[in-house]
């Protein structure tokens, strides 16, 4: 099985890697494996999770979510539970204003892509992908020509991926069905994380 970027890549042995990452790096069981409320509370847990993925938050940027966190609990009382990124969305517009607000509310100077994406996908599994800036730089940003900084470009990659996504929706759906009857289960954004993390770092599978 394999899924197709948007610029012409391919990722092949998409089952195999996906089960090679979960037995291997320890963010699976550290974050992935980790049960956070899908609610518009934000917890000093649901804070830290996201340093079990290479988040790297000492105590400035973990205090700049906590200052935030009645902007941030507001932000994700608009933003739908149980929504996918691929899936078809009938109120387009207003999902994306959401995305971007939600974003805004935890975007500091200490808080950036790869922090605030890590906390935000626990809280919208099916939503919200991990922007980790290997890959921003990697994939989305090295030939893109929108937004370069802050949270216009967060949007931006998001609709990226989004589209990328919609591509392969087929694959994704067939490869999570796989990997659930082998007793992992996780989300199309999250394996689509994975399948483009270890496409650039493995190439070669």
């Amino acid at each position: 099985m394999e899924i197709e970027l948007a610029n012409g890549k391919h990722i092949d042995h998409c089952l195999e890697r996906v089960r090679g990452f979960c037995r291997w790096d320890p963010s699976y069981k550290g974050y992935d494996c980790i049960d956070i409320a899908q609610n518009n509370r934000l917890s000093d847990q649901d804070i830290l999770v996201a340093n079990k993925i290479m988040a790297r938050m000492g105590a400035l940027p973990v205090s700049r979510f906590k200052q935030n966190r009645a902007k941030i609990e507001a932000a994700l009382g608009s933003v739908p539970v149980g929504l996918a990124l691929d899936d078809p969305w009938p109120a387009e517009e207003s999902v994306w204003e959401a995305i971007e607000n939600v974003y805004r509310a935890c975007w500091d100077h200490d808080v950036r892509e790869a922090r605030v994406t890590k906390v935000l996908h626990k809280k919208r599994p099916q939503l919200l992908p991990i922007i980790d800036g290997e890959i921003v730089i990697g994939y989305y940003y090295a030939k893109y020509s929108g937004p370069r900084r802050g949270v216009p470009r967060m949007v931006a990659v998001t609709q990226r991926i989004r589209d990328d996504m919609m591509r392969n929706v087929s694959a994704l759906r067939q490869l999570q069905r796989e990997l659930l009857e082998r007793g992992i289960r996780l989300t199309r954004v999250r394996l689509f994380d994975i399948l483009l993390w270890e496409g650039y770092k493995h190439p070669r599978y």
